[in-house]
């Protein structure tokens, strides 16, 4: 009866930590939700809203990941809507799961106590920018899966069999969010074979056993392949994912050697914000094997190693891979303390004291870099870790949703896709991002590329945008459906947008209706055009008037004398003063350039132009400069950007 009574108490008052740290977790993510989407959120979030509308994966839409990612925000869609909350609510849900299973996993390896602790560590790791988590990709999905996975096979290991079938459907689910989860279901596999076989019959067991984790997943990718036979798009399919994919992903027996070389056990710079509990957790593999051997636990290092090898399969780790290692993390860091503490019990009180204040230690730590990610603004964020694409991707967006109407398609040729997500506008050709044509086998690749330009051809986008070095433009069929039927509209930070031709004509056929040329005309783009027009003007008035400077509200850039080319600098700027705008800006030009962007020359031609607003020239300036060289520049440059999107969103307005 005490023994009931006391489980009560440990469940309630558990259940009142695992709520005070969902609020936490759930506030860490909130910080960040208005924070602009990066590529692969932006990729899944509009190919979500498309299957929603009847797009077909792999045929109209084209990506190369299994097809539970789109699946799983095409149905978030369907309760929270097409927005950028809805991202922010699925990583919650998601992180809010895999806190459950990191709890009741712990709990059954190392009681309550131990749970929590485990628990406090996920909430203060599970959305770290370092690691790209702040949004939901899919190893945060398949974090989830995989935890599943774990409790329940600790489940199985204490005798309760059927728990097996559980351990095989989550990582078949998993492995429906990425194909490399299979390392997982390999390991622990092999664990079964080595350590759990029947006792009597060995081998009719094991194939039982066996049966249990492999059919869900053979099931699974057995249906998902007859439905897309049956329907005639078997080839599509393997293309993309397979053919494809196995060229972005390379050679993963190359890359699992490569991953070995390099890491020297995981203490790498994409890891240094949890540094502290990859210490633990290899303290803890040490205590297993030397300190305190126990083949119990022997099935969780089995899992560890199939999660090293997820993520040592693909090519050039990007941070967002490292997020399926923060769950092993935390709970081999939470044992590690457990196997302390009972190493402890003989010892003097003094030494638990030592280790509560140990324990502190990585509470403290990883608190510490949340704490400083909370203080900043998320734009500033965004910049640090992914530049200022993003940034720019949602601004352009809703600029070109001004510029457009809802029926009206548009196209981006880089690395971009959240143009189609913020403008709200559907995309003219299913190939969202132009890297497939790097990866993709030939002659793979020249079958996709024509289809693209076919899809081209026959939707006829309004705008088509360059938006990223990968985004060549060669003298080949798509060049030909730029040359024939577009023309250059303008430019948006290092972005370049061409514009249909048959809506230039409309415009130019509207204007000649006006007495007054310059009267905006009866769409928004239209009043666009005019201000670039004038832009125009006012850089040749600005490069051949010998009028003396208004005041700068922000002063010249005055270089420190033993800096490079400051005498050279000093005659621009004396050039300037002097009303000499034209030979000032040629002097300062051939500065930046000869000098790989010379911070002084390249500054003062922002704040120059800027004053006469030259606002895009002035705008490219200003971002040069703060690439490359950061603070104070990132937040002017920031100020300087939002003001110009202000101004472009003030005059849509007036021309509507």
């Amino acid at each position: 009866m005490d023994a009931i009574k006391s489980e009560k108490k440990y469940w309630f008052f558990s259940l009142i930590g695992l709520g005070i740290l969902a609020v936490i977790q759930t506030l860490l993510r909130l910080h960040y939700i208005n924070m602009p989407l990066f590529t692969d959120f932006a990729v899944y979030t509009y190919i979500g809203h498309a299957l929603g509308n009847g797009g077909l994966l792999y045929t109209d839409l084209i990506d190369n990941k299994p097809p539970a990612i789109y699946i799983t925000y095409m149905l978030a869609e369907k309760v929270f809507g097409y927005n950028q909350t809805t991202v922010c609510l699925l990583g919650i849900v998601f992180s809010f799961v895999s806190l459950v299973f990191v709890f009741l996993l712990l709990r059954r390896l190392g009681g309550y106590i131990v749970a929590l602790i485990g628990a406090a560590f996920w909430i203060l790791v599970s959305s770290t920018p370092a690691l790209q988590a702040e949004f939901p990709n899919t190893e945060l999905f398949i974090n989830s899966f995989i935890l599943i996975a774990l409790w329940s096979f600790a489940e199985y290991l204490n005798n309760k069999r059927n728990f097996l079938y559980i351990t095989g459907i989550a990582l078949a689910v998993a492995s429906f969010y990425k194909m490399n989860v299979v390392f997982v279901l390999a390991a622990l596999a092999l664990y079964v074979m080595l350590h759990k076989p029947g006792e009597k019959t060995v081998f009719g067991q094991l194939a039982k056993e066996m049966s249990k984790l492999v059919l869900p997943s053979v099931i699974l990718w057995g249906i998902t392949f007859i439905y897309f036979g049956v329907q005639n798009r078997f080839d599509d399919i393997y293309n993309v994912l397979f053919k494809a994919l196995s060229q972005y992903a390379g050679n993963i027996f190359g890359n699992e050697w490569e991953f070995v070389k390099t890491t020297w056990f995981l203490f790498i710079p994409m890891l240094k914000e949890i540094w502290i509990l990859n210490i633990f957790s290899w303290l803890w593999i040490v205590m297993v094997f030397i300190l305190k051997p126990a083949k119990q636990k022997l099935w969780l290092l089995y899992g560890f190693a199939g999660v090293l090898l997820v993520i040592g399969s693909l090519r050039a780790g990007s941070p967002h891979y490292f997020q399926v290692l923060l769950p092993l993390f935390c709970i081999m860091s939470a044992l590690f303390f457990k196997d302390v503490f009972e190493q402890l019990k003989q010892r003097p009180k003094w030494t638990w004291t030592v280790l509560g204040g140990v324990l502190a230690i990585p509470i403290v730590i990883l608190g510490y870099y949340q704490f400083n990610y909370m203080k900043i603004n998320p734009e500033r964020t965004a910049i640090q870790k992914y530049g200022y694409s993003p940034s720019d991707d949602r601004e352009l967006g809703r600029i070109l949703k001004s510029l457009t109407r809802p029926e009206e398609t548009i196209f981006q040729w880089g690395l971009a896709p959240s143009l189609y997500f913020y403008s709200q506008r559907k995309a003219a050709s299913g190939f969202l991002l132009n890297q497939i044509f790097y990866f993709a086998p030939h002659p793979l690749d020249r079958v996709l590329y024509a289809k693209m330009v076919e899809d081209l051809r026959s939707s006829q986008p309004v705008f088509i945008v360059f938006t990223s070095w990968t985004a060549r433009l060669v003298d080949d069929a798509f060049f030909q459906v730029i040359k024939k039927d577009y023309t250059f509209f303008g430019l948006y930070g290092k972005y370049v947008i061409f514009e249909r031709k048959y809506r230039l004509n409309r415009f130019e056929n509207v204007l000649q209706q006006y007495q007054h040329p310059t009267e905006p005309a009866d769409h928004p783009w239209e009043g666009v055009r005019l201000r670039l027009a004038a832009q125009t003007k006012q850089l040749s008035a600005f490069r051949n008037t010998n009028v003396p400077p208004k005041p700068f509200e922000r002063d010249l850039f005055i270089p420190k004398p033993d800096s490079p080319q400051y005498e050279s600098v000093m005659k621009g700027i004396g050039l300037y003063r002097n009303g000499d705008l034209r030979s000032a800006e040629g002097l300062l030009r051939k500065i930046a350039e000869k000098n790989t962007g010379n911070f002084a020359a390249m500054a003062n031609l922002g704040l120059m132009y800027e004053k006469y607003g030259l606002h895009h020239l002035a705008l490219t300036n200003y971002q040069a400069v703060a690439e490359k060289y950061g603070h104070p520049w990132i937040d002017y440059f920031q100020e300087a950007r939002f003001s110009l999107c202000r101004e472009a969103e003030r005059l849509v307005q007036e021309t509507k």
